[in-house]
């Protein structure tokens, strides 16, 4: 009798410790794919970020639209990759610099009146419009929104400030 309560309690033993082990290496293979699929988010995102940033940190209507058009594969990953939240905020995002780089398009009929300065492809200063200078303000607007529902997704606290500067033509609190 003995023996054989020897030899189930071995059984048993053994067929917990498969279990366990099973368990285990399924939660470390979840863990590792959450791991990889959030790196992967995080490269997607600060990528597109910095593609659209570039586009509204020029006067040149040629390069602002190069930067838009280097921003569309990160786009569709942030679409395949992302919630809903960020995916609105990065289409949001999308228009306004669309907007900004159109606006840059006419400026030369707009005339230079607006608040802000930028720099050409050569780097010489250029003082935007007055609608330019609004649809750059709105466009990074929209760049911190995005930003922020990104952090918000991926479980980053929030920053007490605007990851891009502030802008001179945008409404202050008061306004």
């Amino acid at each position: 009798m003995g023996d054989w309560a020897t030899l189930a309690s071995a059984a048993v033993g053994g067929g917990l410790a498969i279990l366990a082990t099973g368990v285990s290496d399924r939660r470390r293979r979840r863990q590792e794919l959450a791991t990889r699929w959030d790196t992967l988010r995080i490269e997607t995102i600060s990528e597109y970020g910095r593609l659209a940033k570039a586009a509204l940190t020029t006067a040149s209507p040629d390069v602002s639209a190069r930067a838009r058009a280097e921003t569309s594969p990160h786009y569709e990953r942030i679409r395949l990759l992302c919630s809903a939240e960020v995916v609105g905020a990065a289409d949001v995002a999308r228009r306004a610099a669309g907007e900004y780089t159109s606006r840059l398009m006419t400026l030369a009929t707009d005339g230079s009146d607006g608040p802000t300065v930028e720099r050409d492809e050569s780097g010489v200063a250029v003082v935007l419009s007055t609608a330019a200078s609004a649809a750059q303000a709105a466009a990074y607007s929209a760049l911190n929104d995005f930003y922020r529902a990104a952090r918000h997704e991926l479980g980053i606290p929030a920053l007490e400030r605007d990851l891009t500067i502030p802008h001179p033509a945008a409404p202050t609190a008061g306004q």
